[in-house]
């Protein structure tokens, strides 16, 4: 059945961006994110989601945060600001905005190479916000549960500071704990879209249920499963959206390994997708695994930016991945070990004979 109406926004940052920040270079590619959006509202003035990538926001959009970088003079200072013109946006476009941005919900005091002293986030998530038409902030978060081994935490040392800083000193290019704390829940959003209003049906609008994998979450089958389906075997999203910065790798070969492996989880789970990715591909994908569209500037849809916009088609139908998951691939290796250890017996009585 038709659903709503999404738009994508495709950025082109590169990730020295976000390695090397400065408060010019943030606020630079923030406005050009916003004017993209702009532009895109303006095509198109029925749209009911707008999303963009991931942590293309450079700043923490969660209360606790705000409340604590208001007036307090960091380098983190100013943060409020893009949380005020996101709210901003979202009530001049009248449109939900799916945003990627890091949520932090601690602060210790660290002193830094310079010698000055100043707060630092700890514990910190990659993280996405939901803003409403009227500009308020959703009151749940999806916070990144899967998190990239090495790229955004620290395996088998991570519990120890000792050797954990120690590896972060000879082993990454950064000067302090750069990993991320894993998210806990598996927040849904919801969307209310006005079905049929081109021809004037529908004033009770029809809620959509989006879940929002981030990065390679959705390479993860099993992930991506319990996002979409509830233990019972009963659909809990209508949508999945995936946010992705896909900058941190060169070349051409990752972005459409990525958008395959994306295909694959909208076949499992009988869910279409919307995918913003910065550095591309971004689009959207149907319940079947079929790529519907794709943002291209001049014939390419890797390294440019822009936005492309499609009613979504959604499927109230289940899977049988959904209902069962994991469960027959269990069963089958668990025969497979079985009729290995009987050959094996088997040969033994025979040599014993």
């Amino acid at each position: 059945r038709p659903g709503p109406v999404v738009a994508v926004i495709q950025t082109n940052v590169p990730q020295n961006n976000k390695l090397r920040r400065t408060v010019e270079q943030d606020l630079k590619d923030f406005s050009r994110m916003v004017e993209l959006t702009v532009q895109t509202c303006e095509e198109e003035p029925q749209l009911d989601l707008v999303v963009w990538p991931e942590t293309m926001v450079p700043a923490a959009l969660n209360p606790t945060a705000i409340e604590f970088f208001t007036g307090v003079q960091s380098y983190y200072s100013g943060e409020e600001t893009y949380h005020e013109a996101i709210r901003n946006l979202a009530l001049q476009m009248h449109t939900h905005l799916l945003v990627g941005a890091p949520a932090y919900e601690g602060f210790v005091q660290e002193t830094f190479a310079d010698g000055s002293v100043g707060p630092i986030p700890l514990p910190r998530y990659n993280s996405v916000y939901l803003y409403y038409p009227d500009g308020e902030q959703a009151p749940v978060r999806y916070d990144k549960i899967h998190r990239v081994p090495f790229g955004e935490y620290i395996p088998w040392v991570g519990s120890v500071p000792a050797m954990k800083n120690l590896f972060i000193r000879w082993f990454t290019p950064y000067s302090r704990d750069y990993s991320l704390a894993a998210g806990e829940s598996l927040s849904v959003f919801d969307i209310p879209v006005f079905a049929g209003r081109d021809e004037g049906h529908s004033e009770t609008p029809e809620v959509v249920r989006v879940v929002t994998p981030i990065c390679y979450e959705d390479a993860v089958a099993r992930d991506v499963r319990r996002l979409v389906y509830e233990g019972t075997g009963h659909k809990r999203a209508d949508l999945i959206v995936n946010l992705t910065n896909s900058a941190w790798y060169p070349g051409y070969s990752q972005q459409p390994q990525h958008l395959q492996i994306a295909s694959l989880r909208c076949v499992e789970n009988r869910v279409p997708m919307a995918r913003s990715v910065n550095g591309g591909i971004s689009g959207f994908i149907d319940s079947l695994g079929r790529v519907q569209k794709t943002i291209e500037v001049n014939g390419r849809r890797q390294w440019v930016e822009g936005h492309a916009t499609d009613t979504v088609s959604l499927d109230s139908r289940r899977s049988l991945y959904g209902l069962l998951g994991d469960l027959p691939a269990g069963l089958l290796a668990l025969i497979t070990a079985l009729l290995l250890l009987w050959g094996k017996l088997s040969s033994r009585r025979v040599s014993s004979s």
